[in-house]
């Protein structure tokens, strides 16, 4: 095995490991969101979590150096997706998970830009 070969196979494995621990991070959203659930209303769950997650990136914002590559009068716009994609996907989510488990939750969750795709081959 040639040095090169042994660095790649080095790679890849670090690669798995990676892999494998971002999958198990996305995973433990859905079980840390059911026992959440135990102690709060849906809605507040998913209002504290986007409104951290708001606050984190209008820091990172700030201290951004580049300009932004917005348009004048889209506020309302980027507001409105903001609250119907981001808030409205994690208020459905944890409201849903009330009623099925975490690993179901899950599934269907990041299931959905694929069943989106296939339904819109057929609906559109």
């Amino acid at each position: 095995m040639t040095a090169t070969s042994r660095q790649s196979a080095g790679i890849r494995w670090v690669s798995m490991l990676l892999f494998a621990f971002v999958c198990a991070l996305w995973g433990l959203n859905f079980v840390a969101a059911k026992v959440s659930l135990r102690f709060a209303d849906p809605l507040f769950l998913a209002a504290v979590r986007m409104t951290a997650t708001g606050v984190v990136l209008l820091a990172l914002a700030r201290m951004s150096t580049g300009r932004w590559l917005c348009r004048r009068g889209l506020g309302p716009a980027l507001l409105a997706f903001g609250l119907f994609n981001c808030f409205g996907l994690q208020a459905l989510m944890y409201a849903a998970q009330t009623h099925v488990s975490a690993g179901l939750g899950g599934i269907i969750l990041y299931t959905y830009p694929v069943i989106t795709a296939v339904g819109a081959r057929f609906l559109l």
